[in-house]
């Protein structure tokens, strides 16, 4: 039997702490009315290697880079000291015994290991989950330890061997452990459920404040409540390494728990001393919650709650129950067991990036929340921060991109969010067709015209405390913020919690929120956008025409940060011209009102917020990025300090770079705009008068200049001037489009850009680029810097291809109208060196060498890891997704046995194959032992493409069609024959709640077969597609088991 295994709903792992270390996390889904805690285990020791709440900052156990987490878990983490007549042993320890045998069982939200000790006839399981469906969070460590041996006198210890107190940030702890534990101060100990944490704010300020709350740490087993033991020196006296609590090990437990204790100037541990007589067979379990408090009152009252014998088991089975209920929505059952949970973890880690999303239905109008979503950041990633909400309703921020490539496919399985996540992304382009760098929690904030309506609402309502919810309605809130709010106040209302917030958002209006980072912008951060609208027309195809052109609820992003000019980033450093610096803070705009906390929207010159349709913002984005064509009109600029998702090629945009990949979505953009505007001609566009200057600039300059230099100067120009002219506001003055001069605009800009693909192709000897580097071969200085270098002007450029990378390739099998072009294209790239031989995958990229250190740092990583000739996974997926997308349906399935997560060896893969990576290391690598392992886990872009593949596996590119005025239901799966289970059948769930049963009696692959009726709850129809109303009971859900039978 092998090591890595599936069974039932649990990923198992034998010998697990023998295997290659990965790290991994609890996903702390919690429930709307739960509160979540951020937790990293390791496959070391007890696993558990940190936790905390909110956020990297906040932590319990300290936070730890996954390289030194491996090393520290076993002693820093979670311990148990046993004593067994006498005779000590640690379960978990670091010590071989190969009488020993450990197994970890992963669940979606929870886990558990298992050590079976046939030394001292020992077995101890420990289950860890995040506690759900309580206004406290907390981590939960069930222990349950059996006497296998002879009738024996246990003495135990077990719990944290340092707690960090509340109040004292992480990054400090790390470097200023020393002065820190100065403050540090147990309370409540009276209760036996001691609270840790900070006498003050660690800041070192004029102004000292108090810390409010704390950390708790609550032990209980049926006989009720365990005091800790919060002094290390108990246990460990002088030996500071931790390895042995050498007063227990020599005096025995009476000693420890007899010992003088104090907290004063120490780190404090938390272990519960037991004493226990077990005969043979017989087991003591012992439960621990850890988390946040907000006042001993607060835990004390809960203390009762939690002491209930049925408590923790309820709660195990409430967190494994919630994990099925969102990974339903996707709950798929082929002939393939481990592919189906693959499914269902991918649509899990999915919105762990980018939120799950409810709808919050009210009168006025609906509201819509992404909950449990956060930033990419664990001990792989320890150079990202995070964050994620310590309330009810929980959200997280993230990356604009990030975000934006997870929520794509919101609508597919949530049609009931109807337009707000296209809503919210496309409010956020700016006007010069950029975006901000982070996506944050939506808030509310009361509407005037409703603050009366409010207060006779909490008149009827609240029966102490409303001061206070007035106090935090009259700024911004979020749903969970507001719940604290009565939860930490101990206030009383009539209703529940749930019922109360909704109808607090019903007197609301809800406000997107971003930020800026002073980093400048990404080339791609707008590349998922147009997916998002394609998504929606696959739900809503009769909707189309209102999304583009009725909806005037659109605004403006307004960032501080501006791109400069070319004669200001345009430098000699000595040896070559560059870009260098290439955007500014612009303080202006903070003298004019701008406010660096809020979230900051385009304004007229009046001071009115402006507001416009989707189809002008989809105008903007063309007409943006047209001008930002580079010298040769083959790939768009690096033009802002930044090269897209790749950031370890960023020292491109100072070589002049710009990326191929950017002009396959434009041109997708333009060919979308043009089917529209043909279909729906009858409509008047207008747009500011600004963006109508440079559209008339842009196509005065093509029809004008030469293409290359030329060309790119005037498009530069007028780039430059519109930019100028809009940075502060615009004149709130519109001007009229003529619909088909704007298609023969498009058509200009389509040709322009193909006949930037056939440059791109000849430079790249017939296989696509991805990105361009342009070297300046003749410039002149135009101004000297006495303490820089000088900038020039540039009169000429040479382009330079950088060497191959997979996502040129993979956007331009997208874009193939022809199979037999895809096909060929994908002969090229296996035939290249983007091709592994050895593992039969995709690399992200050639050898980067030759492009030297000022390409960035991806060339001076080892090869075949990070970006540099690994398998990067949400690229190879990407590509993946471009095989089925462009109809070469056989070659798709080829490929996906050798590419899929689901369908590698684990002992190779590292880790549960039902889970994905950042990248896998190819065979480029120097050291064999690692090809084929995976590093950075789970919350990748990976886990979109995976939903997108899904999509068209099992759906189809049109499960809705609108023809002659009636909306139809169009399932057209694209499934292999082999896919079927054993009754030839495949299920799966269509909008998360209808079921599909798709019948196929003779294994066809389901591309090349026909559909011979379609049965929905009992109602017979014949043919391959169900029309009117019958397809809107479908959309709607108000259906529950569709049948199709294939002939």
């Amino acid at each position: 039997m092998s090591d890595y295994r599936l069974e039932n709903n649990e990923f198992i792992i034998e010998n697990y702490d023998s295997k290659a270390p990965f790290t991994s996390f609890l996903p702390g889904l919690t429930g709307e009315d739960g509160i979540p805690l951020w937790s990293f285990y390791v496959n070391r020791g007890q696993c558990l290697t940190s936790f905390g709440i909110e956020k990297k900052e906040n932590p319990i156990m300290e936070f730890q880079p996954a390289v030194i987490a491996y090393e520290n878990t076993s002693l820093k983490g979670f311990r148990t000291f046993i004593r067994k007549n006498d005779e000590y042993f640690e379960p978990f320890s670091v010590n071989y015994d190969a009488k020993v045998k450990r197994t970890m069982r992963i669940k979606a939200n929870s886990f558990r290991i298992i050590e079976t000790d046939y030394t001292h006839n020992f077995k101890t399981e420990i289950t860890y989950f995040i506690l759900p469906h309580e206004p406290f969070g907390a981590l939960v460590r069930n222990v349950t330890f059996t006497n296998l041996g002879e009738e024996a006198d246990f003495e135990i210890l077990d719990g944290m061997s340092r707690i960090i107190p509340y109040g004292i940030p992480g990054t400090k702890f790390t470097t200023m452990a020393n002065l820190m534990r100065s403050y540090n101060t147990v309370s409540n100990l009276k209760n036996d459920v001691p609270l840790f944490f900070s006498r003050i704010e660690s800041d070192d300020a004029a102004e000292m404040k108090e810390n409010v709350g704390g950390y708790y740490y609550m032990c209980f087993d049926n006989n009720g409540t365990i005091c800790p033991i919060y002094d290390p020196c108990a246990l460990f006296e002088n030996e500071t390494s931790l390895q042995f609590p050498i007063n227990f090990i020599m005096h025995g437990l009476k000693f420890v728990a007899g010992y003088s204790q104090h907290f004063t100037n120490k780190i404090s541990c938390a272990f519960a001393p037991v004493a226990k007589k077990l005969s043979t067979n017989q087991n003591y379990t012992l439960s621990t919650l850890c988390g946040f408090a907000h006042n001993e009152d607060f835990i004390n009252r809960l203390i009762p709650h939690i002491l209930d014998k049925e408590y923790i088991n309820k709660k195990l089975v409430e967190a494994d129950q919630l994990a099925l209920k969102y990974t339903n929505d996707i709950a798929t059952t082929t002939g393939n067991p481990i592919l189906d949970e693959y499914f269902r973890q991918s649509y899990l880690d999915n919105f762990l990036r980018g939120g799950y999303p409810i709808v919050v239905s009210g009168s006025n109008d609906d509201k819509v929340l992404h909950l449990f979503s956060r930033k990419h950041g664990d001990p792989e990633r320890d150079y990202n921060q995070f964050s994620t909400a310590a309330e009810f309703y929980s959200q997280g921020d993230g990356n604009f991109r990030d975000v934006l490539q997870n929520r794509r496919c919101d609508i597919i399985f949530h049609p009931e969010i109807n337009e707000f996540d296209i809503r919210q992304f496309y409010s956020l382009v700016q006007i010069d067709g950029y975006t901000p760098m982070y996506v944050k929690a939506c808030t509310f904030s009361v509407i005037k015209k409703h603050k009366e309506d409010v207060y006779k609402f909490l008149d009827d309502t609240v029966l102490h405390g409303k001061s206070k919810i007035i106090s935090a309605l009259e700024d911004r809130f979020t749903a969970g913020s507001l719940a604290n709010v009565i939860l930490s106040n101990n206030i009383s209302i009539t209703i529940s919690i749930d019922e109360f917030l909704h109808r607090i958002l019903d007197f609301c209006q809800q406000n997107y929120e971003s930020s800026t980072e002073k980093v400048g912008n990404y080339i791609d951060q707008w590349d998922y956008l147009l997916d998002m609208i394609l998504c929606y027309q696959r739900i809503y195809p009769e909707k189309i025409e209102d999304l583009i052109f009725k909806s005037k609820v659109y605004k403006y992003f307004d960032s501080d940060q501006t791109v400069k000019p070319r004669n200001e980033k345009y430098f000699f450093d000595g040896k070559k011209a560059r870009q260098l610096d290439a955007f500014y803070v612009n303080t202006k705009k903070y003298e004019l009102g701008y406010k660096a906390e809020d979230t900051n929207w385009l304004k007229t010159s009046s001071g009115e917020i402006y507001y416009t349709n989707l189809i002008e913002k989809l105008i903007a984005i063309i007409v943006n990025k047209i001008a930002l064509l580079d010298p040769c009109q083959m790939g768009i600029e690096m033009e802002a300090n930044r090269a897209g998702w790749n950031d370890a090629c960023n020292g491109l945009p100072s070589l002049f770079g710009s990326g191929m990949s950017e002009n396959f979505e434009v041109a997708r953009t333009c060919h979308f705009v043009k089917d529209v505007l043909t279909k729906y001609s009858n409509h008047t566009i207008t747009v500011p008068e600004e963006l109508f200057e440079l559209y008339a600039k842009v196509n005065d300059s093509i029809a004008t200049c030469s293409s290359g230099f030329e060309l790119w100067d005037a498009l530069a120009t007028a780039r430059e001037t519109y930019r100028d002219k809009t940075c502060y506001s615009i004149s709130g003055q519109t001007v009229a489009m003529d619909i088909p001069d704007f298609i023969h605009s498009l058509d200009i800009y389509i040709n322009l850009l193909s006949d930037g693909v056939i440059k791109a192709m000849q430079l790249g000897d017939g296989l696509c680029p991805t990105y361009f580097r342009y070297v300046a071969t003749d410039y002149e200085i135009i101004k000297e810097n006495p303490n820089g270098y000088p900038n020039i002007k540039v009169n000429a450029f040479q382009p330079q291809k950088v060497v191959d990378f997979l996502e040129g390739p993979a956007k331009q099998i997208r874009n193939c109208t022809n199979p037999s072009e895809a096909s060929h294209i994908l002969d090229q790239v296996k035939a290249s060196e983007l091709y592994d031989k050895k593992l039969k995958m995709y690399k992200t990229s050639a050898p980067t060498i030759t492009e030297g250190l000022e390409f960035g740092r991806i060339a001076v990583f080892t090869p075949g890891w990070q970006e540099n000739e690994s398998i990067f996974l949400h690229m190879e997926y990407k590509f993946l997704f471009s095989l089925i997308e462009s109809g070469i349906y056989e070659r798709f399935y080829e490929e996906l046995t050798n590419v899929f997560v689901p369908f590698c060896n684990p002992e190779i893969y590292g880790r549960s194959i039902l889970e994905n990576c950042s990248f896998i290391v190819s065979s480029a690598n120097p050291d064999e032992t690692l090809h084929g392992r995976n590093f950075v886990s789970r919350l990748s872009g990976s886990n979109s493409e995976v939903l997108y593949i899904w999509t068209d596996m099992f759906l189809g590119k049109h499960p809705f069609i609108y023809k002659d005025n009636r909306l139809g239901l169009s399932l057209r799966p694209k499934l292999c024959g082999d896919l079927f289970d054993q009754n030839n059948r495949i299920t799966y769930n269509f909008l998360s709640t209808n079921k599909v049963i798709l019948h196929n009696p003779f294994r066809k692959n389901t591309w090349n077969a026909q559909i011979e009726k379609i049965i929905i709850d009992g109602e017979e129809y014949f043919g391959d597609t169900v029309w009117g109303d019958d397809a809107i009971k479908v959309r709607d859900k108000r259906n529950s088991v569709i049948d199709i039978y294939y002939q």
